[in-house]
């Protein structure tokens, strides 16, 4: 599983938008698996790759 967040505008809360989008695709995988991560037995889970692709430029602000 990989995803992918791509920004041009710098915020820390990218990383907070990734784990939300990581524990979103693992919450749809497991309903298509139809695991039940309530019960006892060990879910399966696909590792993930997590990427954050940021495009802009950090230390530069707009002027309008």
């Amino acid at each position: 599983m990989i995803l992918i967040e791509a920004q041009s505008t710098w915020t820390m809360n990218i990383f907070v938008r990734v784990l939300l989008y990581l524990a979103q695709s693992y919450h749809e995988y497991f309903q298509c698996t139809s695991q039940n991560y309530y019960k006892s037995k060990k879910v399966k889970m696909p590792k993930h790759e997590l990427y954050v692709i940021f495009t802009g430029n950090k230390g530069c602000k707009r002027i309008f």
